[in-house]
């Protein structure tokens, strides 16, 4: 999106204000450790035991042979994509922590 247009446009401060900020909520690819794991959606994410989104969908992928799942996470600080594979991601199912590898969905 061109923001340096001749004509003025709605949101165009506001997006200006916020072009440059780092992205504190990010929509993050889950793959499940565990294949027996069943997510529905709703779940809570938890990245370095605390929770910071909860999945969107989810459902199970016959050629990973395990659950996948999409949620957004929100951060107090922006995350690299090597501090997000290097942190311990998990996903609570009915109050069992499930580990997750998480991805960002290109």
């Amino acid at each position: 999106m061109k923001l340096d247009k001749y004509d003025a446009f709605n949101g165009r401060e506001a997006l200006l204000k916020v072009r440059d900020a780092p992205l504190l909520k990010r929509l993050l690819a889950f793959t499940f450790d565990d294949p027996q794991a069943f997510p529905w959606g709703g779940e809570p994410i938890l990245i370095d035991g605390r929770p910071v989104g909860e999945l969107s969908s989810a459902g199970y992928s016959r050629q990973a042979g395990r659950a996948i799942a999409l949620g957004y996470v929100r951060m107090e600080q922006a995350m690299t994509n090597d501090a997000l594979a290097a942190a311990r991601c998990e996903v609570d199912i009915a109050g069992e922590r499930t580990r997750v590898a998480a991805h960002s969905p290109r």
